[in-house]
């Protein structure tokens, strides 16, 4: 009796451990990244994205494992011998993929589903894949940043990389979250359905495009439903393709290609949030906790592994790459405590802030170069017949004083507040072909961009009805800053080199107006804060007018602004009737080009 009670227990053990390794042969997770919960921006600003990637918008993922590597001809090997699913044709796999370390290609979507679902998986959305893809990264073009691609980075455009086709899995280094080939390679399958125009109206909370069902319940298998692919692939001629933003639809789901791969996720159900994520600790900050800072000081915190997304209570985040974040002040004075949150950990910072004597120069050196334009009534718009209609009717508005900047912001300028954030770099090629030195005024700058310089240096952009009245300079019935005459090329620069400039000159090379205010006509046209409205003058507010959202909304929330918003002043390019005081120009907030450029202005209680 007792021989039977041992060999029963035997008998359980081995039925329990062959119960849990099956358990673990449907829910593995070796060789899968955990991609932590929360917001990051979807999309791109590049003014060559297309438009599909448009416009750059938050959204909320929850939390996610996606795998390392992609699938290779090795894994996909095991599943067609253990599920009798159909084959592909090996051999015309091996001429592009040629060994089981290669990423498997000449897949459907549907083989790649069928796939995922036996191993307890599925494809990643969209939103997953992208942020996935970033690796952490904030307004970056590719995984591994803004530089150049080189072949150093990926596998794209030919063999100069070593590969004229497929290179081994994990070949190329890994971006920020430690994720292989999210560029290049092969591209990659996506659960969405493709719709060009997706972001327009897609939802903020684990988007994704909408599926297309038959009429008895079940997934439609029509092959003309194009679904998403991204990342790129060996055969890409331009390194865009292999952008974080960049998104392609194939429109034969049910047909493989020799540049076609996948990978899978999981997302973090019950039955794996008890699984050990890996804690992420600090390692070390500077300043050290407990020293002294100025109001103004730049914390730099360093982690042992990428913390995902990270919140702070006090101060602002600067730069957020990797393993490292900065934050900046202004910091309110005497004793603060910083406290740092994120998906694994929270800590507190804990500093004395020196509030130096001198406080009030350094405020006025912040107005350096500003000018104080005096509160009151001022007309805006125009009553001449030939002025656009959106110009019309001229009305009367009272606006509060403010500082405005005397000269447009500069190469200069704009690259020290790169330098200092590490914020999304322009493309210089392009800058520098209209402004070619740090005095000239920076240009292909977004709206985007714009708000983030202003508010990283404590101002902000103007209202239009701020910008008109600066750039009357106290005239009123005037056409242009300087008054009603024609110019003769003395007054400003606009189009044609009759000014002595092909396109941008250096700022303040033409006179200022009677504020002591330069470029308000001509060089580069001028964001301003408002959303533009054709005839918003035909019920337009009577005191410090602003069109759209409030103040507070934009300089808390301005990425989420999708609306055209207002350009003043002309540019290098623009004829004489744009560089009167009243034109108004409109443009996407994402648009940047050669002849775009902005300048700030502060309140006086800022």
């Amino acid at each position: 009796m007792e021989m039977m009670k041992h060999y029963t227990m035997v008998v359980f053990l081995i039925l329990f451990l062959i119960l849990f390794s099956c358990k673990n042969s449907v829910y593995p997770l070796e060789d899968m990244v955990y991609i932590p919960e929360g917001e990051f921006r979807m999309g791109s600003i590049e003014v060559d994205a297309d438009g599909d990637e448009q416009p750059i918008h938050t959204v909320y993922v929850d939390a996610f494992y996606i795998d390392k590597y992609e699938v290779t001809v090795g894994e996909y090997k095991r599943f067609i011998e253990k599920t009798g699913h159909d084959a592909p044709d090996w051999e015309e796999i091996a001429k592009y993929s040629p060994t089981d370390n290669h990423p498997i290609i000449n897949v459907t979507w549907y083989d790649a589903n069928a796939y995922a679902t036996w191993l307890g998986k599925r494809l990643p959305t969209e939103a997953e894949w992208e942020k996935a893809a970033r690796g952490g990264l904030e307004r970056k073009e590719f995984p591994w940043g803004n530089s150049d691609f080189t072949t150093q980075h990926a596998n794209l455009n030919g063999n100069e990389d070593g590969f004229k086709y497929t290179a081994p899995v994990g070949t190329f280094p890994s971006n920020g979250y430690g994720l292989y080939d999210m560029s290049g390679n092969v591209m990659e399958w996506c659960l969405d359905a493709y719709h060009s125009n997706y972001y327009d109206t897609s939802p903020k909370r684990n988007p994704m495009a909408g599926e297309v069902y038959m009429t008895d319940g079940t997934l439609s298998s029509n092959i003309m439903i194009s679904r998403v692919i991204r990342g790129g692939s060996f055969l890409n001629l331009s390194q865009n393709s292999g952008g974080v933003a960049d998104r392609s639809g194939s429109s034969f789901s049910a047909i493989g290609m020799n540049v076609i791969g996948f990978r899978c996720v999981k997302p973090v159900t019950d039955e794996v949030k008890d699984l050990t994520i890996d804690p992420v600790n600090i390692v070390n900050v500077l300043p050290a906790v407990g020293s002294e800072i100025p109001y103004d000081a730049i914390i730099t915190i360093y982690f042992d592994k990428p913390p995902g997304k990270v919140k702070v209570d006090t101060g602002k985040i600067l730069y957020s790459y990797n393993k490292k974040i900065i934050i900046s002040g202004p910091f309110k004075k005497n004793e603060i405590t910083i406290r740092l949150e994120w998906n694994s950990g929270s800590h507190e910072l804990n500093y004395n802030v020196n509030l130096p004597t001198g406080i009030e120069i350094e405020k006025k050196n912040q107005t350096k170069n500003m000018v104080l334009v005096p509160e009151g009534e001022f007309f805006i718009g125009s009553d001449d017949p030939n002025a656009e209609k959106s110009e019309q009717p001229k009305h009367l508005v009272f606006i509060n004083s403010f500082y405005i900047d005397k000269y447009e912001v500069t190469i200069g300028e704009y690259r020290n507040f790169i330098r200092e954030t590490g914020y999304y770099p322009l493309n210089w090629d392009k800058v520098l072909a209209y402004s070619p030195s740090d005095q000239h005024p920076v240009v292909n700058v977004s709206w985007y961009d714009a708000m983030a310089y202003a508010k990283w240096i404590g101002k902000r952009l103007p209202t239009e009805a701020e910008w008109e009245i600066a750039a009357r300079g106290g005239l009123v019935d005037s056409k242009y800053t300087w008054g009603n005459t024609n110019t003769d090329g003395k007054h400003c620069n606009l189009g044609g080199t009759l000014d002595g400039y092909e396109f941008t000159a250096p700022i303040g090379s033409y006179p200022s107006n009677d504020y002591g205010i330069f470029d308000m006509a001509g060089n580069v046209w001028e964001w301003c804060l408002d959303e533009y409205q054709q005839s918003v003058y035909t019920d337009n507010k009577e005191q410090n007018p602003l069109t759209g959202e409030t103040l507070e909304v934009l300089m808390m929330n301005s990425i989420e602004v999708k609306t055209d918003r207002v350009l003043r002043g002309g540019s290098w390019f623009s004829s004489l009737q744009d560089v009167r005081v009243s034109t108004r120009y409109r443009a996407k907030p994402s648009f940047r080009g050669s002849f775009v450029g902005f300048r700030c202005v502060m309140d006086l209680d800022n």
